[in-house]
């Protein structure tokens, strides 16, 4: 009976051991890079010679706070915002949420007699700030939204909340909250909710990536086929995470706290064909990357993306949310009604700085092999990803297509 039971107990052990703990937020992590990729797959559809950038972060936890208070059921909002963003089994994401803001904290202030001049742009890295503004915070007697909704979106996704009284909610509502004036996006002011989320980043290269570079002229061959002339940079040689394969040419190029994936399709490819392949594929360019010595040629770019996001988040299947959100607000049949970003980001000799303000409307190495040193040369157009270097998180995500439009 005793070697009986001791099998039996040994028969379990690899289900337990299979058991995955910890996994919160790298699910909240990998779910918002998945999300990205999706989502820059749908707006840059169609979209030729037109320079595309998004924010997925600001918007990922919104999504994750409205999905960690959906009720379940088939065809709630819980499950269909779970499996847009492969969240599985309706995890709560509250704490994940948390321990990555915590990440994102603002650097305390240097005491004035101790901050050195310096040209080089010092590192800034915000935040997702997020606001709730509406215009009745009171409805039938009783709160308009949960009570415990309103507690953990403070408490864990830092969301602040305002009533407007019985006022639509309206841009200077959204300026007043503290959001970047000029980066606010167009919106209908017939919503009764505002939901306003914003990411910022400003860092400077890594080292001498790219701070001792002197610009040059330099051609770009755009989608269409026309070649301008624009401003080129040229990265010191050094080792740098690389890959080239059939389908796609990539490098990882440092920032002090995040650093930018740049991802030229292959000989043959398209741009298309690189967006499908990195939505469908999560792994297929970060699994390739290998520490190689060579140098990249880069364009400078500044440019600002603006779109309204609805009918991309709903070919993804969040259909729900435009259509009732439940017990998260009292008023019945209260849904979203729109989706809209703002996104300015700049890429130069200094660094990174970009930016991003989203609203959510609704109703109620060694030098010693340089000889075989790789040259990548960005000149035509390609995919970027910035990343968090402390979480790996994907802060903003795009395409160059044109860097000569600013």
């Amino acid at each position: 009976m005793l070697r009986t039971l001791l099998l039996l107990f040994l028969a379990s052990l690899p289900s337990f051991a299979q058991e995955e703990f910890g996994r919160g937020l790298p699910d909240l992590i990998q779910g918002n890079e998945q999300f990205g990729r999706k989502l820059l797959m749908l707006v840059d559809s169609g979209r030729s010679d037109q320079n595309v950038a998004i924010s997925p972060l600001s918007l990922t936890l919104v999504f994750a706070a409205l999905q960690t208070h959906s009720e379940g059921g088939p065809g709630s909002v819980r499950k269909e915002i779970a499996a847009a963003f492969g969240w599985g089994e309706y995890p709560s994401l509250s704490i994940p949420a948390r321990m990555l803001l915590v990440a994102f904290e603002k650097p305390k202030q240097e005491p004035p007699q101790s901050r050195r001049r310096s040209q080089t742009v010092r590192f800034a890295h915000y935040p997702p700030e997020g606001a709730w503004i509406t215009n009745d915070l009171v409805y039938a007697g009783k709160d308009t939204l949960s009570a415990r909704f309103v507690d953990d979106a403070q408490k864990y996704y830092g969301f602040r909340f305002k009533s407007t009284g019985t006022l639509s909610p309206s841009t200077s509502d959204l300026k007043a909250a503290g959001h970047a004036r000029n980066l606010l996006p167009k919106i209908s002011g017939q919503d009764d909710i505002l939901v306003s989320s914003g990411s910022h980043l400003q860092t400077a290269w890594s080292g001498n990536t790219f701070s001792m570079s002197r610009p040059r002229h330099g051609a770009f061959t755009t989608a269409s086929g026309d070649v301008k002339q624009v401003e080129m940079l040229d990265s010191e040689l050094s080792g740098y995470l690389y890959a080239k394969t059939e389908s796609f040419e990539a490098v990882a190029l440092p920032c002090n706290n995040a650093y930018m994936l740049a991802i030229l399709p292959g000989s043959g490819k398209s741009l298309r064909d690189l967006e499908t392949l990195l939505s469908d594929s999560s792994d297929s360019v970060d699994a390739a990357l290998k520490k190689q010595v060579g140098v990249v040629t880069m364009p400078t770019f500044h440019f600002q993306f603006e779109a309204k996001l609805r009918q991309q988040i709903e070919e993804m299947g969040i259909k729900k949310p435009f259509e009732d959100l439940g017990a998260l607000i009292q008023i019945p049949k209260s849904h979203l009604t729109e989706v809209s970003q703002k996104t300015d980001i700049q890429v130069d000799q200094n660094g990174i700085r970009a930016s991003a303000e989203s609203i959510v409307g609704a109703i109620y190495g060694g030098i010693g092999t340089a000889q075989n040193a790789f040259h990548l040369e960005l000149n035509r157009p390609f995919v970027f990803l910035i990343r968090d270097r402390t979480t790996n998180a994907l802060m903003f995500l795009g395409v160059v297509s044109d860097p000569s439009k600013s």
